[in-house]
């Protein structure tokens, strides 16, 4: 119970700072649910997003059952957009593939109560977030 307090109140500060300027964020998940299953099943992971907006770049990393990392790959961000809702923000952004050159939509949704990171509408991500010093100031 107590890390759920403490996710909460970190939360509530971090929707706090989104007024200023936003630099990115870092989005431990530890969770996911796929669209093809409704999101009805869910499974355990361990990624991490690290989103630098004023740097425009993300790097996901995704690690192995042993914590071992697995693979890692940088993504351009090419646009960013942040939607105040009721309880939080929406912050949507688009990433490019140096490799594939395909684009994904990312979208975080952000409250008081969760944080979820959306993949191209077909994965949701839960886990824990926190904020990222970027290169640029």
């Amino acid at each position: 119970m107590k890390k759920l307090i403490l996710t909460l109140a970190f939360t509530a500060s971090f929707l706090a700072s989104f007024s200023q300027d936003i630099l990115g964020f870092t989005f431990q998940a530890t969770s996911v649910a796929y669209s093809d299953s409704d999101f009805e099943n869910i499974f355990r992971v361990e990624e991490l997003f690290n989103a630098s907006f004023k740097d425009e770049y993300l790097v996901h990393t995704v690690y192995s059952k042993f914590g071992d990392v697995s693979e890692s790959q940088f993504y351009k961000i090419i646009s960013l957009k942040v939607d105040k809702i009721i309880d939080g923000y929406n912050i949507t952004f688009y990433t490019k593939s140096g490799i594939s050159g395909s684009v994904y939509k990312y979208t975080l949704h952000l409250t008081e109560e969760y944080e979820i990171l959306n993949l191209n509408d077909e994965a949701l991500f839960g886990g824990v977030l926190v904020s990222i010093k970027t290169y640029k100031q």
